[in-house]
């Protein structure tokens, strides 16, 4: 299901879906993503795991609650963020898309979705998110510039408080 903001009406045609996502016990990020079971894992994730840049050491254990944001047409990050403190939502963590991947692996094939993380993700002077979607190969992970607009029907994963 869709999730589409209205901006005229500043209103969704249905409530944004929210997820539990379960954390219970410190686990290995390549094993999360093993578990995940990921067609195609981007290279830059690759690489940050095998430099210690990417792990789960610093998450907090317990349950996140993740509600996705859909919007019907072309948005970019400001306007993202803006909806998302109008929500009264907060910034997903930088495990939270591994996690959510692992767990909810059937809904990034309904449509891709970003995490708008805290921290960003640098590498060679970029900043970066992770995103969840398909391509040529099926369910992958990647990282996406911060700085893009995305397409009508993408959505965005944040943390209810």
């Amino acid at each position: 299901m869709l999730l589409v903001f209205n901006p005229i009406t500043k209103g969704y045609k249905t409530e944004p879906p929210i997820f539990v996502v379960k954390f219970t016990k410190r686990r290995d990020i390549g094993d999360v993503l093993k578990a995940g079971r990921y067609d195609d894992i981007n290279f830059l994730i690759r690489d940050g795991i095998k430099k210690k840049r990417l792990s789960l050491r610093d998450e907090e254990i317990g349950d996140r609650k993740i509600t996705l944001l859909g919007f019907d047409y072309h948005i970019n990050f400001q306007e993202v963020l803006i909806e998302a403190r109008r929500q009264r939502l907060i910034l997903p963590s930088l495990g939270d898309p591994f996690l959510f991947g692992e767990q909810e692996p059937n809904e990034q094939k309904q449509g891709s979705i970003v995490f708008l993380h805290d921290p960003s993700y640098f590498w060679s002077g970029c900043s970066f998110q992770l995103m969840l979607g398909l391509n040529s190969k099926g369910r992958n992970i990647s990282f996406v510039s911060s700085g893009s607009e995305w397409p009508k029907g993408c959505r965005f994963a944040f943390r209810s408080k």
